[in-house]
């Protein structure tokens, strides 16, 4: 009872989207993404709610048709996207049934004038909310 109502409460705040992209193009796990590797995080614009939905399904070519550009260590990281984030992963941490990775961040960078893909409730939103 306790988690179905944490969830559904702590689902009512919105939140960014990101991918997160590695230099291996074979990654699919968090294996890949080792202490002292490189990683991309970008924060997804209101206009990639198409992308978002690509990447958050298994088995497709998430990179198919999809426009990146190469930063730190060849990785890659989304055209048009609102935010970035480049760094090296310094630790993994458990949290509950998630790992949280502690990225020691290198580059940032963002459009003055995106707006944020959002998630709220259980479902990608565009602006306005």
């Amino acid at each position: 009872m306790f988690t179905t109502d944490f969830r559904q409460t702590v689902g009512t705040f919105p939140s960014g989207v990101t991918v997160v992209t590695t230099h291996d193009p074979g990654s699919t796990t968090l294996q890949h993404l080792q202490v002292g590797s490189f990683i991309g995080v970008s924060v997804l614009s209101d206009g990639q709610l198409e992308l978002a939905q690509r990447f958050a399904r298994r088995g497709v070519d998430k990179f198919a048709d999809t426009f990146v550009h190469r930063v730190a260590d060849g990785v890659p990281i989304l055209d048009g996207a609102s935010a970035l984030f480049v760094g090296k992963v310094q630790a993994h941490h458990l949290g509950g049934d998630h790992t949280i990775l502690t990225v020691l961040v290198e580059k940032m960078g963002h459009e003055e004038a995106a707006r944020t893909l959002l998630y709220q409730r259980g479902s990608l939103r565009e602006w306005p909310i």
